[in-house]
């Protein structure tokens, strides 16, 4: 068909009493046209857990509109494309909620507003798959995860739902690795995905599914496999490649994270020790504070000298009480007996004004006591002499 020939169309008949309603209007698409051909890819995976949401990327050079459609034309939609960088395009369109009715192979065309029933030659098509459908196999490799550039690797998927057929993806590809099953017993059943020598290439997140023949729908996936190469330890850490470990960076960091960590933990350590001591200091000058109550100038030999000015003054009371007896019995002038009458009474009222009183002499001894108690408890961590 030619390039001419693609446009829109429509019929209605002619009668004696006039013309019909138009049909409705049939467009007709030629494909192509134009070389340049768009890619078409899932932005997460090609494999959508059922009732979930997927997302597909045209992206193309130059072209006004991108379209994406079925392969058996049932579902089309066409979007304005958005500049990206200078002579590419992009469209994104979301479909969803996915299920097994409406999954299915798409390709993506472009066109230019001029002649919009003009496409370019598809891309290359692209499955969306439904996942969910039934319980999820295993995927395991019997060497370790992490290989050395050049190492064969194998990865196998076993499921004990009776799958059929296995595919194995990878993170951020759109293709899919399909084996057949092989049985071991009933239910039981598993295949191989040999990936031959690996390089950088070969790292990643790996899932495996299974499914049941001529059945479009897929188990749940398996748990993710990563897979790490390691690259030469002659190479800088600059060149490293995503999802691969150097053995010498590996090291490196080994060593460093234990360096940290005990450096961390002896500060933690010394930072306790100096609150440590502190915290002594501080108790050491409080029971030294304490203790000088009980110093030969404190607390304590006030409280004795403070009795025995008491007793004395007791004394001279009991002597003076004699000696007014006496001049009693004897007694001289009216003017003599006055004044010494008076003397003694201003020296009895001055010898009481300087002792303490009885409640306070109680309080002294009470406190006396807990000084004596504190001591003994706490007075074995000092030496004697510095107390």
């Amino acid at each position: 068909m030619e390039e001419a020939s693609a446009r829109q169309y429509l019929c209605y008949y002619q009668t004696p009493a006039g013309r019909s309603e138009r049909s409705n209007i049939l467009e007709l698409i030629v494909t192509g046209v134009y070389n340049n051909k768009p890619t078409l890819t899932a932005l997460s995976s090609p494999m959508v857990t059922s009732g979930g949401n997927v997302t597909l990327l045209c992206v193309a050079q130059r072209y006004d509109k991108l379209i994406l459609i079925t392969e058996d034309q049932k579902f089309s939609i066409s979007l304005d494309s958005q500049k990206i960088n200078i002579g590419k395009v992009q469209a994104q369109f979301s479909l969803g909620p996915v299920n097994p009715s409406n999954r299915g192979v798409f390709r993506c065309h472009g066109s230019y507003k001029g002649n919009p029933w003009v496409w370019s030659e598809p891309s290359d098509s692209l499955e969306i798959h439904v996942s969910g459908m039934s319980r999820k196999p295993s995927l395991l490799t019997p060497k370790d995860p992490i290989l050395a550039p050049g190492e064969n690797l194998t990865l196998k998927c076993s499921s004990d739902s009776g799958h059929d057929r296995f595919a194995l993806s990878k993170k951020g590809r759109i293709d899919l690795f399909q084996k057949p099953g092989h049985y071991l017993r009933a239910e039981i059943s598993h295949a191989s995905f040999p990936l031959g020598p690996v390089s950088s290439s070969h790292a990643g997140q790996y899932r495996c599914y299974g499914a049941h023949n001529f059945s479009s729908e897929w188990s749940a996936p398996s748990d993710p496999l990563d897979i790490l190469i390691k690259e030469s330890s002659t190479l800088p850490s600059s060149s490293w490649t995503s999802g691969s470990i150097p053995t010498i960076g590996l090291e490196r960091y080994q060593k460093v994270l234990i360096g940290v960590s005990v450096a961390f933990f002896l500060m933690l350590f010394l930072l306790l020790l100096l609150l440590q001591c502190r915290c002594q200091g501080k108790l050491r000058m409080k029971v030294q504070r304490e203790m000088d109550l009980q110093h030969p100038g404190g607390l304590q030999r006030w409280y004795s000298e403070t009795k025995a000015l008491r007793k004395d003054a007791s004394l001279k009371d009991t002597q003076l009480e004699d000696s007014m007896e006496l001049d009693i019995q004897s007694p001289p002038d009216e003017d003599v007996h006055g004044v010494i009458y008076a003397q003694v009474k201003s020296s009895t009222r001055r010898a009481e004004a300087s002792l303490p009183s009885p409640e306070f002499e109680d309080f002294l001894e009470r406190q006396a006591g807990k000084d004596r108690e504190m001591y003994n408890q706490v007075g074995p961590r000092f030496p004697t002499s510095s107390i």
